[in-house]
């Protein structure tokens, strides 16, 4: 993992940055962003700040972006891939076989954004477009 100065999330996939961005250092060699933004993670009654990255491979991560540690990975595979139902426009779960995420933000596209990113990687697992 590289080292980086703090900065602004939001790079994608081939966007022009995206390798100087502060979240590459959580990539692994050959992997690239598809999707990142800041969001609250919800588990219990507790909700915390974490940036939500979306990868090429495809994984899931997430981040404290204040000590920008990574705090962990929904887990993800061909199969046992994930399933995302949208909650409301700034709210959204990834459902795994273990476990439920509940992810949100302050921004009213989130949702559907994050849902789209995640099922054109679905579709682009399962072989089709």
């Amino acid at each position: 993992r590289r080292s980086s100065d703090l900065g602004e999330g939001g790079a994608g996939a081939g966007a022009p940055g995206a390798a100087s961005s502060p979240w590459s250092r959580f990539l692994l060699q050959y992997e690239s962003i598809v999707q990142t933004g800041p969001v609250w993670k919800r588990k219990g009654l507790f909700s915390k700040r974490r940036q939500l990255i979306l990868t090429d491979t495809p994984r899931l991560i997430y981040v404290d972006p204040a000590t920008m540690v990574q705090k962990g990975e929904i887990p993800w595979t061909q199969q046992q891939p994930v399933r995302v139902e949208i909650v409301n426009d700034t709210s959204f779960d990834v459902v795994t076989p273990g476990r439920v995420y509940h992810i949100s933000s302050d921004d009213s596209t989130t949702a559907r954004v994050w849902n789209d990113a995640i099922e054109a990687l679905l579709r682009q697992q399962a072989g089709g477009s």
